[in-house]
């Protein structure tokens, strides 16, 4: 359908107020009076379409004594919707003005679709174009007469009078033939497209398994639908809605059966629309349905079939349903193909979706789209899965809505994975944020800046997909600042609990940190078995917390990645206090008493330490119980399996000199941060260096290295180094 959705958004750029076209049964004909593709009156201008076997009178048909004559002609209604054997055929098109009109540039556009009981076909996918004419008596000719008949053709004619369009053609394939015949006045207006249908098959009885009795086409708001709202005030004959924003054609149709069958006859409802549309559809009230999409050349097609009732001339309606997702600007076409109604096999309608309020970039490789623009007027912004041709919406570019002061709500679709920097900075409105299931990164201050999130509400659809975020800071995350928490349709508020899904292995850094300003996230934090990783500053911020499960599978918990507050919820243990699991209540060492002095023993079945567990204790030595087949100290530092992981170092230390032990492979991020030591010597050319292990160490001079990996600021601010030697 892409060129007549060209046509349709030429003509609102042109005329600049829309007007929609809608024709009504009682205009089109019914029961027994009715005559197939009547001519369509708009305007003072009225539209005729007829595909004919042989041109009739060809060499005197552009004259005013044949023409009327020729039209007058029952022969032309007998061979209508009729082709030659060798399947060429005549499209005849008759424009007529109105003598109060005056003579105005125009545009003329025809479409071919060929339905062959399993696909469409459009344009010279199925007919050859073998001679185009066309004639307008006393003016100008029109332009660009040799172009194909899918393409624009203007100029200027006289509206008072007749205007012909003559196409010879030959069909390609078997199948049902349709073919739109559209003027676009544009030079007023008030004046909207005038367009006609006509019909033929090639090869192929047309179906006549029923008839049309009435048919009407209304539109339906995203909420009217889902809250059942089905009236007659809900249900609009016009729509104008906002551009990504859901809502729905309702199409009610009765129609009677020819003949009697079983139910193994069925109507088939084809609809389309521009190749940027999403659609679906739904049945109501049919005996017998089926829906399935249908292959077109745009991607865009819905096929929907229901079984005729069992008795002939009985009556049956029913319900057939569109949603529609747009996101191209002004008037879209939906085209309706009734594959097995004689009396009036199509259609058209129009919706409008106004200016476009998203620009989608395809890739360079073809395969994805980027969001990378926005129109500044919406308030309500839908991030699309997808767009028409069914390739994904994969990632929201740098900057798009930066400084946006309309945008009070955002849907990020469900195939984002990537939403860069600065995207949504100083959006001022922004209250409300729903997270896509597939975003993986978030970028720098992506929700920095100001916005109104503080009274507003973030919602996470998939709590495990959260989890494994990766996060640029605290301001990358909707979490960091909004008032209220909804997780899978429930706020965190309401019970007080964030519960981490079962199967997540890691929650990454930042992804549930709080600001000081926010509210209280929840008092109670569970974490199940399988999580082995907790990144830096992942809840931190959570004022509320008062119990916390800790899994004995944590093997790495990152830089305040909890509150610095004591829990109520901990167990205390020889000056320690330990939050745990219901079969170990000690698994991680969180905190000391206020009390405690000399030498932390951290008790046997302590399986971590949370770095800041010692921050402001009196602590001059470690010690672990015997048994804990985990941890081990040498009084200064802290180790986890078998010496490999360096968990701890005593800031207080008096040792200038410190010599990182072979078995060490992995050293903590901030562990020496801000301590005393001057010199660092590494044994093992297999170590790797944590992110800010050393950072702020004002007094380290020395690093002597084997080798390794250095973390991002593992030496930053450390002022007085001045030599690094490695001896790998």
């Amino acid at each position: 359908m892409k060129g007549k959705i060209l046509i349709i958004l030429g003509a609102v750029v042109a005329i600049a107020v829309t007007v929609f076209l809608f024709v009504p049964f009682d205009k089109l004909g019914g029961g027994d009076s009715y005559t197939p593709f009547p001519p369509v009156d708009s305007e003072g201008f009225r539209t005729e379409c007829y595909i004919l076997p042989e041109l009739l009178k060809e060499r005197e048909l552009f004259s005013q004594e044949a023409d009327a004559e020729v039209l007058a002609s029952d022969r032309v209604l007998e061979l209508d919707g009729q082709l030659g054997e060798d399947g060429t055929g005549y499209l005849l098109c008759i424009f007529t003005g109105s003598p109060s009109k005056q003579k105005m540039s125009v545009e003329t556009y025809l479409e071919f679709t060929l339905f062959d009981g399993e696909a469409l076909y459009y344009d010279d996918e199925c007919v050859e174009y073998l001679r185009y004419e066309h004639d307008t008596y006393g003016t100008v000719p029109l332009v660009n007469m040799s172009k194909p008949a899918n393409e624009r053709l203007s100029g200027n004619f006289d509206v008072r009078k007749r205007s012909y369009i003559i196409l010879k053609f030959q069909v390609k394939r078997e199948g049902l033939l349709y073919v739109d015949c559209r003027i676009e006045p544009t030079g007023a207006t008030n004046i909207i497209s005038i367009d006609s249908t006509a019909t033929a098959s090639y090869k192929t009885e047309a179906s006549t398994l029923g008839k049309i009795e009435d048919l009407s086409i209304g539109y339906l708001s995203s909420a009217d639908y889902n809250q059942g709202q089905f009236s007659d005030t809900a249900i609009k004959r016009t729509a104008s809605f906002a551009d990504g924003t859901e809502n729905y054609m309702v199409i009610d149709l009765t129609y009677s059966a020819t003949a009697d069958n079983s139910g193994g006859e069925y109507v088939t409802i084809l609809s389309g629309i521009s190749k940027r549309g999403v659609l679906d559809a739904t049945i109501e009230s049919a005996p017998t349905s089926r829906i399935n999409e249908v292959k077109t050349q745009d991607g865009i097609a819905i096929s929907a079939s229901f079984s005729l009732p069992a008795k002939a001339k009985e009556k049956k309606t029913i319900r057939y349903i569109l949603r529609l997702l747009p996101v191209s600007g002004g008037n879209t076409a939906v085209d309706l193909f009734f594959v097995g109604m004689g009396n009036m096999p199509y259609t058209t309608d129009y919706y409008q979706t106004g200016e476009p309020l998203l620009t989608y970039t395809l890739s360079e490789d073809g395969s994805h789209y980027t969001v990378t623009g926005c129109n500044a007027t919406a308030s309500d912004i839908t991030i699309l899965d997808s767009l028409g041709d069914k390739k994904p919406v994969t990632a929201i570019a740098p900057d798009v809505f930066k400084g946006n002061t309309t945008i009070k709500r955002v849907v990020i679709g469900n195939n984002i994975e990537r939403i860069e920097a600065e995207t949504f900075y100083d959006c001022e409105n922004l209250s409300q944020v729903v997270m896509g299931t597939r975003v993986s990164y978030i970028g720098r201050e992506a929700f920095g800046g100001k916005n109104s999130l503080a009274s507003g509400n973030f919602e996470i659809k998939d709590l495990a997909a959260w989890c494994a975020v990766e996060l640029e800071g605290n301001t990358s995350s909707p979490f960091y600042r909004a008032a209220h928490i909804t997780v899978n349709g429930t706020r965190i508020e309401d019970t007080n609990v964030l519960e981490i899904p079962k199967g997540v292995e890691k929650i990454g850094a930042y992804t549930f940190a709080r600001s000081s300003t926010a509210a209280p996230a929840a008092q109670t934090l569970k974490i199940p078995d399988t999580v082995t990783e907790i990144g830096d500053y992942a809840f931190a911020g959570w004022s509320s917390l008062q119990s916390l499960r800790v899994p004995s599978s944590l093997r790495t918990i990152g830089y305040y990645a909890f509150p610095t507050h004591s829990l109520s919820s901990l167990t205390e243990y020889k000056g320690g206090l330990y939050a745990g699991n219901e079969t170990n209540p000690y698994a991680l060492l969180y905190a000391t008493t206020p009390s405690l002095k000399g030498t932390l023993t951290i008790h046997k079945d302590a399986r971590m330490l949370y770095h800041a567990a010692l921050t402001e204790a009196a602590v001059s030595a470690l010690a672990v119980e015997d048994g804990n087949s985990i941890l081990s100290s040498d009084g200064e530092t802290l180790f986890a399996y078998s010496g490999s992981l360096l968990l701890y170092y005593l800031k207080g230390s008096a040792e200038k000199s410190y010599t990182v032990p072979a078995s060490v492979t992995y050293i903590s991020p901030y562990i020496f941060s801000e301590s005393n030591i001057e010199e660092i010597i590494f044994s093992s050319a297999y170590t790797e260096i944590g992110h800010h292990a050393f950072y702020n160490c004002k007094k380290l001079k020395s690093v002597v290295m084997q080798g390794g990996s250095i973390g991002e600021n593992a030496f930053s601010l450390c002022q007085s180094l001045s030599s690094v030697t490695t001896n790998a």
